[in-house]
């Protein structure tokens, strides 16, 4: 059965957070496609209480992988709410006994301050990894290390990586002196400690006899998996019955765009002018995928990587038309839904460029582009509907590429 998800948020009147309202949305978001493609189940409650949350790991029981908390915390208890809005206290050793009954889950996520001390108590009673932190936290930067970990979590990385990915963009905006300030509390039964500034507020704590637990990752795949059969099997020297229909259904898109197709076309010829027809990063890994005559892991691997120059090329396209959009006009607004792709994309680094999430950060530039009435530049004035269309389409067809090949390139290994 496929694994859930549980994400529970709290606040307080008194003691409002601002920002749980775009940390639940945004968390949902990055993991909306595994959800939406049947690998995951997410369970999102709003304004949890104490009977929400037992009555989802009922409804849930031995499926739950994650236990995710966003809210106000403290070292004994999670402040959960009444069905008035009222604090309710949830006490962490009964969360905790409860939460090691849970022989699936993998990673319980507290994201309030000060939780370090319930660390101990879900270790011994199971779980297999925490994320806590050891002082009070800022509202901001809860929301955008949330945010960024379960981004990266949602683009192939595991537990271990998708934190360490959190982590260093924490110390890009902030630095590495701990510039976070801590969130005051005006509330005596939730514990909090100070300690020294310059160490790092979270921590990924985990059973040393389970150290595989930091490695796992969202499955990608269900019970319709896609198979290729014959994998693997030549298809002649020629390559013909491989690479003709691929590079005919391109050439006659490009006829669209002001290229002409000749009367007559050999195997060669096709193959220089779809190449030449593209700008030289794209046509360069389409000579390269041209080369091979076999289906294989090879093939899917250059296919993977032909689709992400593209994607690449077309994302930094769009970035520099919002560049010069945003000198023309100071005051170009950019909602606070499209703040998780920018984040990840400035706080890349050498090991997580080559697993960014371009669609994302494209669809995010679309609906900016959208918002603030800037022609794209591959639309014409006043054709507002090819945006829409454009976007819809460049979505699908990621989710469906990565399914392909994906599960394709895990048959074949």
């Amino acid at each position: 059965m496929k694994p859930v998800i549980v994400l529970a948020f709290a606040n307080d009147k008194d003691n409002y957070l601002p920002m749980i309202v775009r940390e639940s949305k945004n968390i949902f978001k990055s993991l909306q496609t595994h959800h939406d493609n049947g690998y995951i189940q997410v369970h999102k409650e709003e304004n949890t209480s104490v009977s929400d949350i037992f009555e989802s790991f009922n409804r849930y029981r031995e499926r739950i992988a994650i236990f995710h908390y966003g809210g106000h915390a403290g070292g004994t208890h999670l402040q959960l709410e009444t069905a008035a809005g009222e604090p309710q206290p949830a006490n962490a050793l009964g969360l905790a006994r409860l939460l090691g009954q849970q022989e699936q889950l993998q990673l319980v996520f507290l994201n309030g301050c000060a939780t370090l001390k319930q660390m101990d108590l879900l270790l011994a009673a199971g779980v297999g990894a925490v994320i806590a932190t050891s002082v009070p936290i800022e509202d901001q930067a809860a929301t955008e290390f949330a945010e960024q970990f379960y981004f990266a979590l949602a683009n192939g990385a595991s537990i271990q990586k998708a934190f360490d990915m959190a982590k260093a963009f924490i110390l890009t905006r902030y630095g590495p002196s701990r510039e976070i300030k801590s969130f005051p509390y005006r509330r005596p039964n939730l514990e909090t400690k100070e300690q020294a500034p310059d160490k790092f507020p979270w921590g990924l704590y985990f059973d040393e006899t389970r150290p595989e637990v930091l490695e796992w990752k969202l499955p990608t795949s269900n019970l319709d998996s896609i198979i290729i059969r014959g994998a693997g099997v030549s298809t002649g020297a020629a390559g013909v019955n491989v690479n003709t229909g691929l590079m005919e259904t391109l050439l006659n898109e490009m006829t669209r765009y002001g290229v002409e197709k000749p009367l007559k076309i050999d195997w060669r010829n096709l193959r220089a002018i779809v190449i030449d027809g593209f700008p030289a990063p794209v046509g360069e890994q389409l000579r390269v995928l041209f080369q091979s005559n076999t289906i294989d892991a090879q093939r899917l691997k250059q296919l993977v990587t032909t689709y992400q120059t593209t994607m690449e090329l077309l994302c930094f396209t769009l970035l520099s038309q919002l560049w010069d959009a945003r000198l023309e006009n100071p005051e170009l607004f950019i909602h606070e839904d499209y703040l998780t792709a920018f984040n990840s994309f400035f706080a890349l680094g050498p090991d997580s460029f080559q697993t960014f999430d371009y669609v994302t950060l494209t669809a995010a530039l679309l609906g900016i582009f959208q918002a603030n009435h800037i022609t794209c530049f591959f639309e014409k004035e006043g054709d507002r509907e090819k945006i829409f269309i454009y976007q819809y389409n460049i979505y699908h067809s990621h989710l469906l590429f990565y399914q392909f090949c994906g599960i394709s390139l895990d048959k074949l290994k």
